[in-house]
């Protein structure tokens, strides 16, 4: 048996398309109402990873790696510019392995 008219077919994939679209914006709505515009903004730049998380993930990798050069570069988070990934607020763990020139 066949099917002559496909046009049903087209309306449910197209329905169930915008059904997505319309939860996934849904979800958003209710995310900033319940959470607020800063938080949400913060979630989704974690999510999506800011400046400062990939300037941490390239210092952490850096040290792991043993890459001196790197690790010793100068960091720019933003608009603020740090000397290198020595600073705190860009590499939490300690690397003692890696020794950069002073200045």
């Amino acid at each position: 048996m066949k099917i002559k008219d496909k046009r049903g077919v087209q309306l449910a994939i197209s329905t169930i398309i915008l059904l997505v679209i319309g939860l996934i914006v849904l979800i958003g709505i209710v995310s900033i109402l319940v959470m607020g515009w800063d938080d949400f903004s913060t979630a989704i730049k974690a999510a999506f990873g800011d400046d400062l998380s990939k300037a941490k993930r390239n210092c952490i990798v850096a040290c792991a790696a043993g890459n001196a050069e790197t690790y010793c570069a100068e960091v720019t988070v933003g608009t603020t510019k740090h000397a290198n990934c020595n600073v705190a607020a860009i590499n939490p763990k300690d690397c003692d392995d890696l020794t950069c020139p002073a200045g």
